[in-house]
Order: C-alpha cells, then sequence, then structure tokens
C-alpha cells in the first residue's frame, strides 16, 4: 500500500479533507480504545480554524497515496501537537513514517529532542518508537512524551518505498476518475443534511493550488448545491457542462443549461445557489478565490458565517455560535 506515499506541506484546500481525517482517526479511537473523557479531550483540540492556522505556519506535513490524502502531522517547534491517520491507512505503518519524518525535520533543525502530546491510550505507540513520559501531566487525559533523538535509531531513516517529495503534482488528470471529497457538507445540522446528492470533486487541491479553487460538482435531482449565501470578499463563476439546474438569486429563478455560465462578484449581497429540480442529474465547475476575511451570509436560513478573533465561525443571526 505506501509504496506510492509522499509527504508534503499542506496547503490551505486541504483543511476539509484534514478535518475528515482527524474526526475519523477519532472516531475509530472512541470505538476500540478512547474513554468518553479521552474522546472528549481529543475532540477539543482543535477545529478547522486551529487547523487553518498551523497550515498557514507550514506547520501540517500531509500524507498522500496516489491523489488520496490519508494522513497528516502537526509539527510546531519542537512538538508535535498531533498525528491524524486514516483507519485503514493506520494499519498499514503510515503513523510511524510520520512521525520518523518529524524527527528528522526536527533534528535537521537543530532540536536535541520531541515532545508530543498524546492521548493515553496512544502511550503505547510512543513508547514502541523511543519515546518515555516526561513527567509532565498536560491534561486529565493526556501526557506528555519526550525522545533524545541523537539516540534515536531511525533517525533519517524512512522505510525504503517511501518516497519523500513535495513535487506530487501531476500534469493532467481525468476529472471525472477523481474520487469525490469525503465530507458533503461543512454546513452544521441541521442544514448539512440538504447537502445530500451534492457531491465535489476538489480539482484545485490535486494541482495545489493556492490562490483559488476548483471544483466539478454533480447534483442529483433534488439535490442543491449549497444554501442561498452571499461572500463579502471571495468572488464566485460557475460553468454548466451538463444538465439544466436552475439559478436562485435575488432576481428570482433562471433556468441554466450546458455551456452556459454565472458569476458572483464578492460583496454585493445577492445571494444565490443552484438547485436542480429535473430528473437528470446536473454537471458544473465552481471557481471562488480564497481572500482572506471573508464572511457569509445566509438571507433564507438561521446561518451565517463570521469571524471571531480572527477565526471562521458558523453562527446564529443572532450572533451565538452552533
Amino acid at each position: 500500500m505506501l509504496s506510492s506515499l509522499h509527504f508534503r506541506l499542506a496547503h490551505a484546500s486541504d483543511v476539509t479533507t484534514l478535518y475528515d481525517i482527524r474526526q475519523a482517526a477519532i472516531r475509530q479511537l472512541s470505538l476500540t480504545h478512547l474513554s468518553e473523557c479521552e474522546a472528549a479531550a481529543w475532540a477539543k483540540r482543535g477545529g478547522i480554524p486551529r487547523v487553518e492556522q498551523a497550515i498557514a505556519k507550514d506547520e501540517v506535513w500531509v500524507a498522500t497515496l496516489g491523489l488520496q490524502l490519508v494522513g497528516w502531522l502537526h509539527r510546531a517547534a519542537n512538538s508535535i501537537e498531533g498525528l491524524y491517520v486514516s483507519p485503514p491507512a493506520a494499519r498499514q505503518g503510515l503513523g510511524t513514517a510520520l512521525v520518523s519524518l518529524a524527527e528528522s525535520h526536527i533534528a535537521q533543525r537543530g532540536h536535541q529532542f520531541v515532545v508530543l502530546e498524546s492521548s493515553l491510550n496512544a502511550v503505547e505507540f510512543y513508547l514502541r518508537l523511543g519515546y518515555a513520559p516526561s513527567g509532565a501531566q498536560r491534561s486529565s487525559a493526556a501526557v506528555a512524551m519526550r525522545k533524545h533523538l541523537e539516540a534515536c535509531p531511525t533517525l533519517n531513516i524512512h522505510p525504503p518505498e517511501i518516497e519523500m517529495t513535495t513535487n506530487t503534482v501531476p500534469v493532467a488528470v481525468n476529472a471525472h476518475e477523481l474520487p469525490p471529497r469525503a465530507k458533503t457538507s461543512f454546513y452544521p445540522e441541521p442544514f448539512a443534511s440538504r447537502m445530500l446528492g451534492r457531491q465535489k470533486r476538489q480539482l484545485g487541491e490535486l494541482f495545489g493550488l493556492k490562490n483559488f479553487g476548483v471544483n466539478l460538482t454533480s447534483l442529483a435531482p433534488n439535490a442543491v448545491s449549497s444554501l442561498r449565501h452571499s461572500h463579502t470578499k471571495q468572488d464566485e463563476f460557475v460553468y454548466i457542462v451538463q444538465g439544466r439546474p436552475t439559478l436562485y438569486t435575488d432576481e428570482g429563478r433562471l433556468q441554466l443549461s450546458p455551456g452556459m455560465c454565472a458569476g458572483f462578484r464578492a460583496g454585493t449581497g445577492n445571494a444565490h445557489n443552484l438547485r436542480n429540480e429535473t430528473t437528470d442529474d446536473v454537471l458544473y465547475l465552481e471557481i471562488g478565490d480564497r481572500t482572506p476575511g471573508d464572511e457569509v451570509t445566509y438571507p433564507d436560513d438561521d446561518l451565517q458565517i463570521v469571524r471571531v478573533d480572527g477565526k471562521t465561525q458558523h453562527a446564529h443571526k443572532d450572533g451565538a455560535p452552533y
């Protein structure tokens, strides 16, 4: 399985997949090892905003198998703050490979040791890699662990089948062959379930695009592209490839057909979405930029995306967080 494994620094566009992997790893541990207290502690160790901040600081490494992102590690200064691997990849030794990568990088930067904050039920994993409890209790469900890298027998040694590279971008691909994004929606409930029937293939992420995103999105009959919304700072554009979706805006409704396109300039307040009101599937390209500081309004629903202390947050119309 690891024959096509690559490592690279995370891109801002990876955040959705990284969060999904993290949640899947926590769910797996909750089913097999973690107590309720420990699972709650893991869940509190950072959501999407914290992942975004770590990516912006170049503190997150990701592991990919072919076109699929399967694990990631958050490294801050001389410590590993988080290690998350999709359950199938964890069984293939990917966690060990990611720790080895972090040890090599830390040593190259002149650090003498690595400090790990770990769930108590993951201590055995780190003990096998030469770590020992440092004596510092970081929380009721976590301990700090340490290893002196000069005594590390695996330092700078990685499994020979693993290729360490930052150049994993393909020249070209067939967009229809890419797997859909794992997470259907970022919306909180009860809105997330309304996105059933929508599938996004993240084309921009595949090529490492940082300034804008590109998705090939399909809508089954009765599915919608999103809640009707408008952005304060980010432009959007759609191009219809297949089917006849209906575009809803503040001006009303308009049925689109293949070859038609529509653009939505940031800051206009013109809320929009696409709805498949036909019996055939719809396929379209959606493109949007990633200007920071964006906020989103949803005129038809009790939801908004706001910035609180520099972090993105879903909130009710009255400002109360979800």
